[in-house]
Parts: structure tokens; C-alpha cells; sequence
């Protein structure tokens, strides 16, 4: 595995300005290639960001983080999936037999799907000059699940990751700096946002493991908070002796 060092001096050698950007397609088409996609450095990219923000919210809760001490692409991302949430109004669900899937969820993701883009290029800023808004933003509408099966899984969540880690590579957000806001902030309104459209348009559950599976819906939400849990009774880690209770996971400062 490639150590955090190594990605983050991999990723200085190829910048926004010194690569054409294009619109993403579909490359994971077989076992070779997702063994192939493992070793790479845009998989420790995305790990890396996955664990330095883990790190960066250890026993931080919900009110430590001063969002108006926030970047400003932080703070744009953060208006644009308010706005995004507001847009439901626009749409509501329709009368329809089937119990999944209502298709007003349709509407509401061509309305994501004609805006994302410009959405893209007012988080950029002055990096939307490189032609990177095309790029980075398909990995941002694909992030809301799929609007012809109306469904939505953990595949979508990786792509907001995956937009996060986007946004790291051209130098929009920083880590470690940036980390505690991604979480506690940008992501806290993604999960609200697709928590919303899972309830209002009964988006069917995408490549579902049963019981197998920790979520049908999202896995970052539990690697996160147990970050946010550790050291959040004092100094020490918890032990099996302080075991989390529900009421200590459903507080404000956890959601």
C-alpha cells in the first residue's frame, strides 16, 4: 500500500493546470480491472482522504465546527446542497402504485443534472480556467443516486467521495486543514439531502447485501462517527467497559 507521503507527491506531479480534463466513463469493467484499481493512486487518494479526515474529527462534535471559519469553496458546496434540498418543493412525490421509486425523483435530478456543472464551477473558482468543472462534475450528479432505476447505494456515495477527493487534487480543499468542514459540515448536509430524497421519493436500496451489509445506503456515516465517538468521554479511548449507547449516537452533536 502506498504510503500518504507517496499519494500526496504523486498527486503535486500532475496539477489542475498540466492535464486535459474530460468527461468521465465507465472503466471497472471486469475482476482485472478492479484488482488493477486497487494499487492505484487514485484509490490511496480516496482512502487517504477517507482516513486523514477520520483523524481530523476524533471526539468532535457538531458544535466545535465554526462554519463561517470555513473556506469559501467549503461554504459554496455547503449553500449549493441546501439548495438542492430546497428544490424537493419543486417536485413533489406522485400518486403511483409501486411502493419504490416514485418517478417525481426524475424531475428533480434533471433540475441537478442542467445546473451541476455551473454548480461545479462556482466551488472551483478560479480552477474552473483548467476546464476541470466537466470533469469533476459528473462525479457530483452521479452522487444522488440513479435517476432510471430511481435508486441509490453506497457506488453513489463513493462518487461524492470521490468529488471530494476531486476537489483535494486540484487544490480547492486542503487536508488536513479542511478536514473537520468536509465531515462535520459538507457531508452532515449530503447525508440530510439524500436521507430526504431516500424518505420522499422511496429510492430503492442499489445492490442491497441483506444483512450482509452494514447500510443499504451509506457506509461513510459509520466510519466517521465512530471517529467523531473516540475520546469523546475525556482524554482515553473507550474501552468495551464504556460501550456507546443509542441515546449517545443520536445526540445533535453526532448527527
Amino acid at each position: 500500500r502506498m504510503s500518504e507521503s507517496k499519494a500526496k507527491e504523486n498527486a503535486k506531479d500532475v496539477g489542475a493546470k498540466a492535464r486535459k480534463f474530460i468527461v468521465p466513463e465507465k472503466k471497472l469493467k471486469n475482476p482485472m480491472h478492479l484488482a488493477r484499481f486497487k494499487t492505484s493512486v487514485t484509490n490511496q487518494r480516496i482512502l487517504n482522504m477517507i482516513s486523514v479526515v477520520s483523524d481530523e474529527i476524533r471526539g468532535v462534535g457538531m458544535s466545535k465546527v465554526e462554519e463561517k471559519n470555513a473556506s469559501k469553496p467549503i461554504q459554496s458546496l455547503c449553500k449549493a446542497l441546501e439548495n438542492m434540498l430546497a428544490w424537493m418543493k419543486d417536485f413533489p412525490p406522485i400518486q403511483q402504485p409501486m411502493r419504490f421509486g416514485n418517478k417525481a425523483f426524475r424531475q428533480w435530478h434533471k433540475r441537478l443534472t442542467e445546473n451541476v456543472e455551473s454548480i461545479v464551477e462556482e466551488i472551483l473558482g478560479e480552477v474552473t480556467k483548467s476546464g476541470a468543472a466537466k470533469e469533476i462534475s459528473t462525479y457530483l450528479r452521479i452522487s444522488f443516486g440513479n435517476p432510471t432505476r430511481i435508486d441509490y447505494g453506497t457506488g453513489h456515495e463513493l462518487n461524492f467521495i470521490a468529488f471530494l477527493s476531486c476537489l483535494e487534487y486540484v487544490g480547492v480543499v486542503k487536508l488536513p486543514e479542511d478536514g473537520k468542514y468536509i465531515a462535520l459540515a459538507v457531508f452532515q448536509r449530503y447525508i440530510v439531502l439524500m436521507r430526504a430524497l431516500q424518505t420522499v421519493y422511496w429510492l430503492e436500496p442499489a445492490g442491497s447485501k441483506g444483512v450482509w451489509g452494514l447500510d443499504d445506503y451509506n457506509f461513510i456515516p459509520l466510519l466517521w462517527g465512530a471517529a467523531q465517538h473516540i475520546s469523546a468521554r475525556g482524554d482515553k479511548t473507550l474501552t468495551a467497559l464504556q460501550e456507546l449507547k443509542p441515546s449517545d449516537i443520536h445526540k445533535k452533536e453526532y448527527k
